[in-house]
């Protein structure tokens, strides 16, 4: 079946729909096993790693800094096999993203009962690995407030469950790792129809949407700038222990669910979200208490949040269902190596200036990706490049 977008110019396009309707929020529950188990082993875990790294190091005898760079590591993993997965389909059927759900629920469940260094390690490793692919289908294939929201909400529960169980770290880890092993089950066993949506090349979808994926990067680099950055602070400069940070980090991502729910009020601004996301950078450098700097964290992922969720959805009103894959692709992949970006320019520039001055530099940096978005040439940023609607359109109409 084929339904009307909306025209460019004297121009109309067609956009394919999917043969078995995936629409999350109007009755159709078939892809919510893959959103599940795709905000379980991705922000959850990746979370609860980010604030137990301690914890997680003294269950395992590895130093925290070690578990800090293992996920590090898993979380490249990840974003280096997102192309791979749109490439060779890895993630076009609910039982491949299944699949994809229990490797990574396998491995964070090899990471918290297998009392070894080696299992620990190849247990995170072997989450990344099949995270991937998971969050490839759950970004191309579920509505984007569901996907905004339920990985909002992943993260925010990691940092609960990391608040509740600083003690028992490993318990924290397999309660990711149940939830996605389970969800990755059901995905598998049901086989919710998600072998739409990759048609297309890589190279003609980047092109297309270059515009789009610099603005995705910018978002990106702005959360990597800030997040870790500022649970360093917490501790070296207002002495807030390891076991009392996951409480305001939580506190810090309460309000980005709240602003993913929202993405059908108002037009994709991503300057005044980077504008927002510079001054929530300014904020943790500067900011007189921990709480503050706990604000600072909530301004940017939430501003970055709100934008990526709202630009989403504008792409996706006018992108055909057969390239839902590759914008997937693209934009995730801008994403994550935006956000490796942020965190590696803030811990190179921390040790020349200090972490305060480095993150004053970078929201420098976020004001002028702002203010890149506001030149000439990207007028009409919030709206499609036509062309690309149109190619995309001529690509994905029905045979």
């Amino acid at each position: 079946m084929a339904t009307s977008s909306a025209s460019t110019g004297n121009r109309s396009t067609l956009r394919s729909s999917p043969p078995f309707g995936i629409h999350l929020l109007s009755g159709r529950p078939g892809s919510w096993p893959v959103l599940i188990g795709a905000a379980a082993a991705g922000p959850m875990a990746a979370t609860e790693i980010a604030l137990l790294s301690k914890p997680l190091g003294g269950a395992t005898g590895l130093p925290g800094a070690v578990v800090g760079y293992a996920g590090l590591t898993a979380l490249a993993l990840a974003a280096a096999t997102v192309l791979p997965a749109w490439r060779w389909r890895l993630a076009a059927t609910g039982r491949r993203a299944g699949f994809a759900a229990i490797i990574a629920g396998l491995g964070l469940l090899v990471a918290a009962v297998v009392p070894a260094v080696g299992a620990f390690t190849a247990g995170l490793l072997a989450t990344g690995i099949g995270a991937g692919p998971l969050l490839l289908a759950a970004r191309a294939a579920t509505r984007v407030r569901a996907f905004h929201v339920a990985m909002s909400a992943g993260a925010l529960a990691g940092a609960l469950a990391a608040a509740l169980l600083v003690e028992h770290p490993r318990l924290a880890l397999l309660t990711a790792a149940s939830v996605a092993v389970a969800a990755g089950l059901v995905a598998a066993a049901a086989d919710p129809g998600l072998d739409a949506g990759f048609d297309g090349g890589i190279r003609a979808c980047a092109r297309r949407l270059g515009r789009y994926s610099s603005t995705y990067g910018a978002l990106g680099f702005a959360v990597g700038a800030t997040v870790l950055p500022a649970l360093h602070l917490l501790l070296f400069r207002w002495n807030v222990l390891d076991a009392d940070q996951p409480a305001y980090l939580a506190a810090a991502l309460v309000p980005a669910p709240l602003a993913a729910t929202l993405i059908g009020y108002g037009r994709p601004d991503p300057a005044l979200s980077l504008i927002l996301a510079a001054g929530g950078l300014l904020l943790v450098a500067t900011a007189p208490g921990a709480w503050q700097t706990a604000l600072g964290v909530a301004v940017t992922v939430t501003a970055a949040v709100r934008a990526t969720a709202v630009t989403d959805s504008a792409l996706r009103e006018q992108i055909p269902y057969g390239q839902r894959g590759c914008w997937a692709a693209v934009t995730g992949t801008a994403l994550a190596l935006g956000g490796f970006g942020g965190f590696a320019a803030t811990a190179g520039l921390a040790r020349v200036w200090g972490t305060g001055s480095a993150l004053t530099l970078l929201a420098i940096v976020v004001l002028a990706a702002a203010v890149a978005t506001l030149r000439p040439s990207a007028a009409g940023h919030a709206d499609v490049d036509p062309t690309m609607t149109q190619q995309l359109s001529d690509e994905g109409e029905p045979r």
